[in-house]
């Protein structure tokens, strides 16, 4: 090799030397990337975490540390409008499901002030949604709750879309849907929007599957009940034209319509009233439901004064139920007892089903029942 150039003799001696030193897995790591661009898909998140002092590799323990107020770095963040530091933190491993004393997630708390852009970025984090603060509070309760309509949609978006990509367990599948777990008073989602007056975000949890004729626990209330009681026409509209049933009654045997009849909403009692006049044959016995006590729509109506309301029932052709419209002081007694003995029964039937009552007879005698109604009816007469 007397005519070979000095530099290229120089070469060789060195990929010589190298190979001899080059391990198995960097020769195999040498084959896998020839041919590919190497780039660093991090190098801009890289460049602002050391911006802003934070390591640039996996470091969770450091992103879960507490400060002395026992808030981790990422409920810190979330408790910020900008995406900046949850997103960096997220990126680091920072666990999602860390509590502070109140049983509150970087996600709950990040929706509970509103902020759109920290929630998301924790979201992206597999957060768990379906998580209860000590309160029963999740974070789409939350959001509804603070009438945040867009953190609303994009909660129930992020559920919806990890179901169909993510192979969830057993243990996962078996829990209610997001759209219909309760709050710890057994108010739905659907049901403190109704109560709220919030309809598009009652629409959306309607697009996304809530059960319209879900009702609450004990109570047995429904969303319908709760926008009858407030009085909000639109809502009850929404929900009748979205499949909501008004013929259900709660523990008490009040329906929407003698809810509204109560509470002397006109304009509600009216849709219900067009609900009739569309179809009477099928829907004529709404009007005539009684609650437990033996009350009609109009009843309720006459005894709270509601002159608007009962001038609707009348012309509607409600009957009057088990009192009269001039309601004396005798009846009004009456009931009073029924509705004792009624609510004595109901607290004798939870002792027993939590196993603190032995099995006696009740003090509610249905004969002495049927004697008070009977004593109502020849009260009337007489007048």
């Amino acid at each position: 090799m007397p005519n070979m150039p000095r530099s290229l003799l120089f070469l060789l001696l060195a990929l010589y030397v190298k190979a001899q030193f080059m391990t198995k897995n960097d020769f195999d790591k040498s084959k896998e990337t020839k041919g590919k661009p190497v780039a660093n898909p991090l190098a801009e998140l890289e460049a602002e975490l050391k911006l802003e002092g934070y390591a640039i590799y996996k470091n969770a323990e450091y992103a879960n540390e507490r400060r002395e107020d026992g808030l981790t770095k990422l409920m810190v963040a979330a408790n910020r409008p900008d995406q900046g530091k949850a997103k960096h933190l997220v990126a680091q491993g920072a666990d999602t499901e860390l509590t502070d004393a109140r049983g509150d997630t970087a996600l709950i708390m990040a929706v509970s002030k509103g902020y759109y852009y920290p929630a998301v970025e924790i979201l992206k984090g597999h957060a768990n949604i379906h998580h209860k603060n000590k309160k029963g509070i999740n974070a789409l309760h939350a959001a509804i709750a603070g009438g945040q309509l867009v953190l609303v949609e994009t909660i129930l978006s992020f559920d919806f879309a990890w179901k169909k990509s993510i192979d969830w367990s057993e243990a996962h599948n078996k829990k209610p849907m997001l759209v219909d777990e309760p709050i710890s008073t057994g108010l739905t989602p659907l049901m403190m929007c109704a109560q709220g007056g919030e309809i598009k975000m009652a629409e959306k949890l309607i697009t996304y599957g809530a059960n319209v004729n879900k009702r609450k626990a004990r109570t047995e209330e429904t969303a319908l009940m709760y926008a009858a009681i407030v009085g909000n026409a639109a809502m009850v509209t929404m929900l009748l034209e979205n499949g909501a049933d008004p013929y259900p009654q709660n523990d008490m045997g009040f329906t929407a319509l003698i809810m509204a009849a109560h509470r002397g909403h006109d304009k509600v009692i009216k849709h219900f009233i067009d609900i009739v006049d569309t179809n009477p044959y099928h829907h004529l016995p709404l009007l005539e439901q009684r609650d437990y006590i033996g009350y009609s729509a109009l009843d309720h109506a006459i005894e709270e004064r509601e002159q608007d309301a009962i001038d609707l029932l009348m012309a509607a052709g409600v009957e009057i139920g088990s009192i009269h419209p001039k309601l004396t002081k005798e009846t009004r007694q009456k009931r009073e007892k029924a509705l004792e003995r009624k609510k004595s029964v109901e607290e004798r039937r939870v002792m027993e089903e939590e196993g603190g009552v032995s099995e006696e007879k009740d003090s509610y005698n249905e004969d002495e029942y049927e004697e008070d109604d009977d004593d109502e009816e020849e009260e009337g007469d007489e007048e």
